[in-house]
């Protein structure tokens, strides 16, 4: 391959990755018009980055459940993870959580800017 196609494949890659910020990916599609690369290059050079393409997993939504059992049932996770942050880092490590309210109890710490950074002793 050369260095030209490799150099533009990772440049299509950096524009087309969700992860890479619009500001980077324009700027990398504008460099790839300087270049002044033919149409069969770049027809290269995008099969190459489309082998690159890997599954991003979609960021949960935050949605705020309410807390479905335990002393704090029936508030919302924001409102435990602002008073009571040490129960939903029990919970996380202790209980059996569907993955959607562990994912939902991460956000709400997260939003509370109180995440989870490892094990923690019993709520009180």
């Amino acid at each position: 391959m050369s260095e030209t196609r490799k150099r533009v494949a990772s440049m299509i890659w950096l524009a087309i990755d969700p992860r890479t910020p619009d500001a980077e990916a324009i700027a990398s599609l504008q460099a790839i018009r300087r270049m002044n690369v033919s149409l069969d290059e770049l027809k290269l050079a995008l099969g190459n980055a489309a082998a690159r393409v890997e599954v991003v997993e979609k960021v949960p939504e935050f949605v705020d459940p309410v807390m479905p059992f335990g002393k704090h049932k029936g508030k919302r996770l924001t409102e435990i993870a602002s008073t009571a942050p040490g129960y939903l880092h029990w919970l996380l490590d202790n209980a059996d959580l569907k993955d959607f309210l562990a994912n939902q109890v991460e956000l709400a710490l997260s939003v509370a800017g109180k995440p989870r950074t490892g094990t923690t002793a019993p709520p009180r």
